[in-house]
């Protein structure tokens, strides 16, 4: 099977830009507010003048919208779902900036590192806000028994992303991580918003119970596998591409690839990754290469393409127990061969 791992993000992009537009707006005195949101978003550059920035790949909403379609629905009757995940994501990434201390996001300066933290606090809060309320009035008009049932699948996915980000943050402060508990933490802080926007793809399209749990079982696997990749570009990725530094040994974060190397270290290795990632994040270049050296020894670069393959194929299985006519998975498919191949 020939599969094209670009035409699920082309398909609903103008469709639902359309829509994220409209939902950010504001007049005096609180325009500049919503300016904010709009550069983050890539419309607008740091002088919050029109700009043809990035703004990110879009990958929730696409699979919320393609995910309705694969239960027989037109797209737009899922807008409301991708709308908020792709808002809850953007409220998480300014959020993250602001507690890892990264300066840029998507090629260009961070909102807290051009404003100020209060304001990349207040400007992801907004966002955040934005996201619930766009859920709460598109879906009411669906029923109150399905307005419900999306608002508290929004609401679940937002307090599992919390606890992920509260994990993160966490195992920082650790000498070491086992992979099951790195697991732990992308299974909430990425999985969750996946599954989440499957799930309300799947709902607001009105398939039944059994469908949209294993589409959202479908999305979870597949934000697995997406962060798992997203650690590898974290160590290994091209900024170019990438749009931010490939910084994570040199700040020592405690992502797949430092996981899996705790995991099949010696016990002498194990000792020197423990005393590696103990120290200051970035207080040694030339610790950072030793990192970089140990990797390399115990094939962890390899070890984490296999893992990143077995969980999409893991979220391919999935599928024939959905229920969904065969025409109707395809899109699924392009989707998770897009996050198995990318490099950015």
């Amino acid at each position: 099977m020939s599969l094209d791992p670009t035409s699920t993000l082309v398909r609903p992009s103008a469709l639902f830009e359309r829509h994220l537009r409209e939902t950010i707006g504001g007049a005096a005195p609180v325009q500049r507010y919503y300016q904010m949101m709009a550069y983050h978003l890539g419309w607008l550059d740091q002088q919050l003048r029109e700009s043809a920035g990035g703004g990110g790949k879009r990958l929730r909403p696409a699979l919320c919208l393609t995910a309705c379609e694969s239960v027989g629905a037109p797209a737009e009757q899922a807008l409301a779902g991708a709308l908020a995940v792709e808002l809850v994501h953007n409220a998480s990434l300014i959020h993250d900036d602001i507690e890892d201390g990264d300066e840029v996001r998507r090629h260009r300066p961070a909102v807290w590192a051009v404003w100020g933290t209060g304001h990349g606090v207040n400007v992801g809060d907004g966002m955040l806000s934005l996201a619930h309320l766009a859920m709460l009035e598109a879906s009411a008009s669906r029923g109150t028994s399905v307005a419900a049932r999306a608002g508290a699948t929004l609401s679940r996915a937002c307090v599992e992303l919390f606890e992920g980000q509260f994990l993160d943050q966490e195992y920082q402060a650790r000498t070491s991580v086992t992979l099951p508990q790195y697991l732990s933490m992308v299974d909430r802080k990425t999985g969750a918003l996946f599954g989440c926007a499957a799930e309300l793809g799947g709902l607001l399209g009105g398939a039944g119970a059994g469908t949209v749990r294993r589409l959202g079982q479908f999305g979870r696997t597949l934000g697995r596998a997406f962060q798992m990749q997203d650690d590898l570009l974290g160590v290994w990725g091209d900024e170019a591409r990438t749009g931010k530094p490939s910084a994570d040994v040199r700040k020592r974060k405690r992502g797949l690839p430092a996981a899996l190397a705790w995991e099949c270290a010696s016990p002498g290795a194990f000792a020197e990754l423990c005393d590696l990632y103990a120290g200051a994040p970035g207080s040694s270049e030339g610790g950072s290469e030793r990192v970089l050296e140990l990797f390399a020894h115990l094939d962890v670069q390899r070890r984490a393409r296999r893992l990143v393959v077995e969980e999409v194929d893991a979220a391919i299985d999935l599928l024939p127990s959905a229920g969904l006519a065969d025409a109707a998975t395809l899109p699924l498919l392009e989707f998770a061969a897009l996050l198995s191949t990318r490099s950015a």
